[in-house]
């Protein structure tokens, strides 16, 4: 095992789970510290005992100026890219204790797969459940309601096999 330093002009977290999907995050001007492992030993799972899906991946961010802005409407946006696989189903869940939130998924096409703005009509927060139809990199897009959405939120992401 070594330690690599990665320096990024942008942010970057990596977080693999245990099926092969990748979620990465990160902020501008990071350094980060890399663990390398080769060679890293597998084991077959008997179909009885292999789960039903990973546990929630959970990331905290917030929407603050100098984030991204939609020039629809102004409004500020972090991505969180997400490696998929096709089959899969994934739930996406945004909320926020200080704005509305607005939740989009891109596709590794560029288009626009799904998105949601308000889970009920007393729920302000967002989710979108979704299965994949191609493998690739999709865009996990979190968004303000408005051009004044800011603060704090919890995106989390759960996947099924």
């Amino acid at each position: 095992m070594r330690f690599q330093p990665l320096i990024f002009l942008s942010s970057l977290s990596l977080i693999v789970l245990a099926n092969g999907v990748a979620l990465t995050s990160a902020k501008a001007n990071s350094v980060v510290y890399a663990t390398v492992k080769q060679d890293l030993p597998t084991e077959e799972v008997p179909e009885d005992d292999a789960p039903a899906g990973d546990a929630p991946v959970v990331i905290e961010g917030s929407l603050e100026p100098g984030d991204n802005v939609l020039s629809s409407d102004g409004s500020l946006y972090d991505e969180h890219p997400l490696d998929g696989v096709t089959g899969q189903t994934i739930t996406i869940t945004l909320e926020s204790p200080d704005f509305d939130t607005y939740l989009f998924l891109i596709g590794p096409d560029g288009n626009v797969v799904s998105e949601n703005d308000d889970i009920s009509a007393d729920n302000l927060n967002s989710e979108l459940t979704v299965t994949l139809e191609a493998d690739g990199v999709y865009t996990i897009v979190a968004n303000g309601f408005d051009s004044q959405s800011q603060g704090s939120y919890t995106l989390t992401i759960t996947t099924s096999p």
